[in-house]
């Protein structure tokens, strides 16, 4: 195997705004003291289209990973858990004050004043939830599998307490048993954002939760979610009883995953409730909410809204084309269109182009074998999940770059689960392990190299999953 002269290892991918990697250097730049995990040296991001793929250098996650011993000490632990629930409090505070706002009423500097506190809370929230990703979580897993098999320590990280996606499950299962009420949907809307996460306006948001009523209501099959919670904190139970002093380490871990599923709840939950800010901004400058929300940045939302001035018509189909940046010695250097893939090319080296290979490797997030016809879900492709509402069948396997919580409906068809990122605590290992079906995550180029139809097998226990058969 030839050596990687690439100084980068994949991080993740999604269609997710501009202003994600704009966040993402505000949390480096501004918030490295309060979170070690944002003391990042290099880190390099590409979208095309708004779909964005994320590096980090390789020396950041060897980092990264040796930062996660701090948790294995009880204060390390109690501190992280107070900034959670500080930061929780300040985004409800914050987004309960931006959701009565009258923003008809404001000058063009007050609502530039919002946008700059989401943009703040937003590049914060980044900064608690990388604590919660694979490599801060090392050292703690490693700890309860010393002790335990593998087996039994990933049945031990599955949360007995009910998390977001379990919350907004029981309301929606209390939505379907009625007829459908757009008063009842709004509601629901308001009080689970992350729903419609990516979306640019409320009638996007509108349409995608009525699908998914029309779907649900039409295939309706009703969970017993808390009576599942109590069976599992009964079969946990048993399995911690065979080993010796492992209660506080499982709830530790398990405290880290729903920690992490509030805070990004949190965050993905922000563009829904920035609509009505951003629409006002739109009929103040002339710009459609589409852009100002994919591909401005705070600069520019700062430029047009104080000085009238728009990002030029070549800025912006660069910038949907191709949009890079790159941040290394403590700067970050933003490039549009054919520069952006340049600095591409230079910087990730042979990840610029996908290998091709019929084999790709992952971790086991919940053992198992499967074979199906592979489904491709880009998470955060509005049109892509909708597409797959009405299409995916039962049986079949979704291969993702990462499961969000608003794709339940889809994930909860699969006979098995394929990542590109992700550790033993995501989103996708956890509803794995509910769904009691094999799943692999962390592969990195799952949806690079698995095509759409392709027939694949999935074998979780060995962490491969094979392409035999191509559409």
């Amino acid at each position: 195997m030839k050596k990687s002269k690439s100084p980068y290892k994949y991080f993740w991918s999604a269609f997710q705004f501009h202003q994600t990697l704009q966040n993402q250097i505000i949390s480096y730049s501004k918030y490295k003291a309060v979170v070690p995990w944002n003391k990042i040296e290099r880190a390099f991001a590409i979208s095309r289209n708004n779909n964005i793929s994320y590096y980090y250098s390789k020396k950041d996650f060897k980092a990264n990973t040796e930062k996660g011993k701090i948790f294995l000490k009880k204060k390390s632990i109690d501190n992280y858990f107070r900034i959670v629930e500080k930061f929780c409090r300040e985004y409800d505070s914050f987004y309960k004050e931006l959701r009565k706002a009258n923003f008809r009423k404001l000058s063009n500097l007050a609502l530039l004043k919002y946008v700059e506190k989401s943009v703040k809370l937003w590049s914060y929230a980044i900064g608690i939830f990388k604590v919660t990703q694979a490599e801060g979580m090392h050292y703690l897993v490693k700890e309860l599998e010393k002790s335990v098999s593998k087996k039994d320590a990933l049945a031990l990280m599955t949360p007995v307490e009910l998390d977001e996606v379990n919350k907004e499950l029981i309301d929606w299962q209390k939505i379907l048993i009625k007829p459908f009420s757009r008063k009842m949907i709004n509601s629901h809307l308001e009080k689970y954002p992350w729903l419609v996460f990516f979306h640019s306006t409320r009638q996007e948001a509108q349409d995608t939760i009525n699908e998914r009523f029309r779907q649900d209501k039409k295939n309706k099959k009703l969970k017993n979610i808390i009576a599942e919670k109590k069976k599992l904190r009964q079969e946990q139970a048993k399995i911690i009883k065979k080993y010796n002093n492992i209660k506080q380490l499982v709830d530790v871990l398990q405290k880290f995953a729903l920690a992490r599923m509030r805070i990004k709840s949190l965050w993905a939950g922000s563009d829904y409730n920035c609509i009505p800010l951003f629409e006002e901004i739109g009929k103040r400058t002339g710009e459609s909410i589409v852009n100002l929300e994919k591909i401005y940045l705070l600069k520019d939302i700062q430029a047009v809204l104080i000085r009238g001035k728009k990002l030029s018509e070549k800025e912006r189909k660069d910038r949907k084309k191709s949009f890079a940046v790159l941040w290394k010695n403590n700067r970050a250097i933003y490039k549009s269109g054919i520069q952006a893939e340049k600095l591409a090319k230079r910087e990730l080296k042979e990840l610029y182009e996908i290998a091709k290979t019929n084999e790709i490797k992952g971790i086991s997030a919940n053992s198992g074998i499967a074979r199906g016809v592979a489904k491709i879900l880009l998470s955060g492709d509005i049109e892509n999940a909708r597409r797959l509402r009405k299409e995916f069948r039962k049986g079949q396997i979704l291969v993702t770059q990462m499961t969000q919580p608003n794709v339940m409906d889809i994930a909860g068809k699969a006979s098995a689960l394929v990542t590109n990122e992700g550790g033993l605590l995501s989103h996708a290992a956890i509803i794995s392990r509910e769904l009691k079906i094999p799943c692999l995550v962390g592969t990195h180029v799952a949806t690079d190299v698995i095509k759409d139809g392709d027939l694949v097998e999935v074998d979780a226990d060995k962490g491969v999953v094979k392409i035999l058969k191509r559409k």
